[in-house]
């Protein structure tokens, strides 16, 4: 079931479910495959997935926006990839 907030809720604050998914695809790999790889998947590229539309085109500054945001991370850091599809 996705959910839009399952951790760090506060008191009298309930989950939200989004609907129920199911996982294609989870494994762990470097940060810049995004680099490497931008459509894995047929359809939208692995940046627009990640929920920034407008740098389609330019998945490296995806890369610096999320080492910039997470401190310990480079782009060889390595994080979890996970696929999925909803459920009609």
């Amino acid at each position: 079931m996705a959910v839009e907030k399952a951790q760090g809720l506060k008191k009298g604050e309930h989950v939200k479910k989004l609907g129920e998914i199911v996982v294609m695809v989870a494994e762990q790999e470097p940060l810049y495959h995004i680099v490497k790889y931008p459509m894995r998947v047929i359809g939208r590229s692995e940046v627009e997935r990640e929920g920034f539309p407008a740098w389609k085109d330019t998945p490296e500054k995806f890369v610096e926006f999320f080492c910039k945001v997470n401190k310990k991370c480079t782009p060889e850091t390595m994080v979890n990839r996970i696929v999925f599809k909803r459920v009609p």
